[in-house]
């Protein structure tokens, strides 16, 4: 399911940059 990949890819990036910005 590509549209799972992409959320989990969203998902990651997000809390990848919360974690930059903490």
């Amino acid at each position: 399911m590509v549209w799972r990949a992409r959320v989990v890819h969203y998902t990651t990036a997000i809390h990848g940059a919360g974690e930059w910005l903490i």
